[in-house]
């Protein structure tokens, strides 16, 4: 059993900030992305996730919080009344609220949801995908007028230069672009089976997207505004290699 451990905010006396991730299209890995900002900014100041896509089920960030084996570091609520949304900034006791949208256009729920200080828009190499969320993003969140942010997600090996031109043509047209891009690996998938945040394992082949989660959420902080950082796990010290082992001078017996 991996163990968690807490981290013990006092209670936010100020207004909280608030992270959106919307992407206007199912199966992007929306869910697992706020489920991780959101855990690694609960090590930063107590924070809390809204599930506003209640009727996900499968693989949304309330499956993924109730599947925990470990203590969860945020709160979670749900909540799909728009006047509620609304009221968020209202909340007190909480630095960070992380809002995870269902892939709807519903223009007054995403308004409520989305009036926050970062709207996080994943975006994928896949072309019917990137058109939707591009689409989304014309259409729905440059209009908002809110601060914005879009990070590619699910890259995996055969694409890295795709990812690169996507990276580089988004930076041409002016559009701001994360420079962490989230692998697409299976330890995001085997994580969440096994109710332990990819951040938290000690797998070797989960150390990748562990770092890709925390090199983001340190890019969020640093586009809020924030000197903060999400803490890294402490290193091993290492192991002195052993002496040599030194022959000892050999002495002639005579029996």
């Amino acid at each position: 059993m991996v163990t968690v451990e807490r981290v013990e905010h006092p209670p936010w006396e100020g207004d909280p900030i608030i992270i959106a991730v919307f992407g206007g299209k199912g199966g992007i890995g929306k869910s697992t992305l706020a489920f991780l900002i959101a855990w690694l900014l609960g090590q930063v100041g107590p924070t809390l996730l809204v599930d506003a896509d209640e009727l996900q089920k499968e693989g949304g960030t309330t499956e993924l919080y109730d599947g925990l084996e470990v203590d969860a570091v945020f709160d979670l609520a749900g909540e799909e009344d728009p006047e509620k949304l609304a009221g968020l900034r209202t909340i007190r006791g909480y630095r960070f609220i992380v809002v995870d949208n269902a892939p709807h256009r519903d223009r007054k729920k995403l308004a409520a949801s989305c009036a926050g200080d970062l709207i996080v828009v994943p975006l994928t190499l896949d072309p019917l995908e990137a058109k939707a969320i591009m689409n989304s993003l014309r259409e729905i969140v440059i209009p908002s007028g809110r601060p914005y942010r879009v990070v590619i997600s699910r890259v995996d090996a055969n694409r890295k230069a795709k990812a690169k031109r996507t990276y580089d043509s988004l930076q041409l047209v002016g559009l701001p672009v994360f420079k962490t891009q989230m692998r697409e690996l299976v330890a995001h998938q085997d994580a969440g089976q096994l109710g332990i945040p990819v951040t938290e394992g000690t797998y070797k082949a989960w150390q990748r997207p562990a770092a890709d989660a925390r090199d983001l959420v340190d890019e969020v902080l640093e586009a809020l505004g924030l000197p903060d950082r999400v803490p890294r796990p402490a290193q091993p010290a290492p192991i002195p290699a052993p002496a040599r082992a030194t022959s000892a001078p050999r002495r002639k017996v005579t029996p």
